[in-house]
């Protein structure tokens, strides 16, 4: 193969029923390669894959790269299997070096691909790029307003640990996708293929600065049902199959269920119905009994989360603590 043909960075962009959003998405990744020059674009590819949308997703993809003419895109079509799946469809079409993943009704900023391959090459081709991101919401008001300072360096395999799953957020060599596909048919399949990235990862860099955004909105899956939100447990079950199976530290483990005690914490805040959210309490008690106290506390994660996780072994967390923490939800969506 000619080495001007090698791929460096395959965009992955999963799409379902996201006819809305979907043109927007592709717009910004456009401008987004037009500023690192013709010369380094033939590095570069676009998989776009339609999960098998009931919209007119297919044919807003279509017209929308027909106008694009520096031959990166590919769009692709199958049958609707979930994001997992498609995702892992993406990575075996990928060619690249790098992985990209970014969600089709998100945006990237003029900036994200000349600063992610500056980094890149500085950092002489680190496992990891941990990239900085802002939420906005379908009124494009910035929910999650940071100063957008940019600092670059290593960091460990520990703080990583530390930082928000989301796959889009991680620039990762390919091989590290190896025997660590998106499990298929669970939700949070981020948190068990990152947490495994972090342990296969040798060199990690951060990129804090907000080149991402991330599109909060009404019907996506961490939006939807509170209910469905326990089904995490389930994912963290095969999380920790895969360690054992691949002689992953326990800590590791650990670090991420003690992580996701924020995340039910909150679901169980927005649970209206008090017979749901006696059950899902109870199981979550049930859950948390399968993490020693020691363990949970000298995990890598962070404080804050560890004292969740002490008030989840204790059992500390019932009603009245509760309905406090809908009162505060409610103030914070105000």
């Amino acid at each position: 193969m000619n080495k001007f043909n090698i791929k460096k960075y395959s965009i992955i962009i999963p799409a379902y029923n996201v006819e809305e959003y979907i043109e927007e998405c592709l717009v910004s990744i456009e401008k987004s390669l037009e500023n690192i020059g013709s010369r380094l674009i033939k590095f570069y590819e676009c998989i776009i894959i339609n999960d098998g949308s009931t919209d007119n997703t297919g044919l807003v993809i279509e017209k929308t790269i027909s106008t694009f003419d520096n031959g990166c895109f590919r769009y692709y079509q199958k049958k609707n299997s979930g994001l997992s799946d498609t995702r892992n469809y993406g990575l075996e079409l990928a060619t690249g070096k790098y992985i990209i993943f970014i969600d089709s009704d998100d945006i990237v900023s003029e900036n994200f691909f000349s600063e992610i391959d500056l980094t890149i090459d500085t950092y002489k081709e680190p496992d990891i790029t941990y990239i900085g991101y802002l939420k906005f919401d379908d009124k494009e008001k910035i929910i999650q307003n940071k100063k957008n300072e940019k600092t670059t360096c290593l960091i460990s395999n520990k703080k990583l640990l530390k930082y928000p799953y989301f796959s889009w957020l991680r620039i990762t060599k390919k091989d590290l996708y190896n025997n660590n596909n998106f499990p298929k048919g669970y939700i949070y399949e981020d948190v068990v293929v990152s947490t495994i990235l972090a342990y296969k990862a040798k060199r990690i860099v951060m990129l804090n600065n907000m080149l991402y955004f991330y599109r909060k909105r009404q019907g996506s899956i961490t939006t939807s049902s509170p209910e469905q939100q326990f089904k995490l447990f389930d994912s963290l079950d095969v999380l920790r199959n895969r360690c054992i199976q691949q002689n992953i530290p326990a800590l590791y483990y650990n670090t991420t269920y003690v992580n996701m005690t924020r995340s039910i914490g909150v679901s169980l805040a927005r649970l209206k119905n008090r017979e749901v959210f006696i059950r899902n309490l109870k199981k979550s008690w049930q859950e948390y009994d399968k993490i020693k106290f020691i363990d949970g506390i000298c995990s890598y994660s962070s404080w804050d989360h560890k004292i969740l996780f002490i008030c989840f072994k204790l059992k500390l967390l019932g009603l009245p603590v509760f309905y406090l923490l809908k009162i505060l939800l409610t103030l914070l969506r105000k």
